[in-house]
């Protein structure tokens, strides 16, 4: 993969800007023992890339990828034991691991570069080892992402997560849709594809303010719990609690998207 594809990133990420995300991934890679991880992107502090090892329970490798020299050598400075800098793009030669996040990145590409990115990025998987690329706004208060596995069939969809945090910013479906991962495809069955989602969710949501719920937390768990009822979501109260909504990717979708290729 050319170096060229790869950009530097903005470096705007605060600290617990993923805090939303990040419980999921610890529950994705719980029956590992010593996880591998990257973090594609540093940004100006390391400290999201920090708090996903810390979130980890510091066990494995968390490597932080950045194209900035100084970026990366501001995360070894924490000299914490685990974590690790690597100077480098999406085609930097690393070992295979386990989980790649990377989160605020692909919304700066132009949309026709975003499956060779996807695609570099998925080749630093191991059999069953997890992307997970999304945007969430600037204090992680909302965001999607979407989840890819890599398998015998190369990278394939797996799931789509919403997170959304409405003590602090409110909620209503439709406010997700601008943090829409970049060029996402999303194929399936009509009843998992994105509009027809959001229409389910807005109806969700009535219904359980019919029901009475009325604060922002109550709707969203609430319309969380009606999309898992039709089968669009799992059911996972705690993790609705937490502000999560993952919505698996349907049996037809695992046959992959136009990112799937394999090597």
């Amino acid at each position: 993969m050319s170096r060229s594809l790869s950009r530097p990133t903005r470096g705007k990420t605060q600290p617990g800007r993923f805090r939303l995300l990040d419980p999921l991934l610890v529950g994705r890679l719980a029956g590992i023992a010593a996880p591998d991880v990257v973090d594609v992107g540093i940004g100006s502090s390391p400290r999201t890339t920090l708090e996903l090892h810390v979130a980890l329970g510091r066990r494995g490798r968390t490597t932080g990828l950045d194209l900035d020299p100084a970026r990366v050598q501001a995360l070894c400075d924490l000299d914490e034991p685990g974590l690790h800098g690597f100077v480098g793009g999406f085609d930097a030669d690393l070992p295979p691991v386990d989980l790649v996040r990377a989160a605020n990145l692909l919304r700066q590409y132009k949309l026709d570069a975003v499956p060779d990115a996807l695609l570099a990025m998925g080749r630093w998987l191991r059999p069953g080892g997890l992307l997970v690329e999304g945007t969430t706004d600037r204090h992680g208060d909302r965001g999607v992402f979407r989840v890819f596995q890599r398998t015998a069939d190369g990278l394939v969809p797996d799931a789509l997560v919403f997170v959304s945090d409405p003590a602090r910013s409110g909620f209503a479906p439709r406010a997700l849709t601008p943090y829409l991962p970049r060029g996402m495809g999303w194929h399936g069955h009509p009843g998992a594809e994105v509009d027809t989602l959001f229409t389910a969710w807005k109806q969700a949501f009535e219904r359980a303010r019919d029901a009475g719920a009325r604060t922002p937390a109550e709707l969203f768990a609430g319309s969380a719990a009606g999309l898992a009822e039709i089968g669009l979501a799992t059911t996972d109260p705690a993790g609705h609690a937490e502000g999560r909504v993952v919505v698996p990717a349907p049996p037809g979708a695992r046959r992959g998207l136009e990112v799937a290729r394999p090597e």
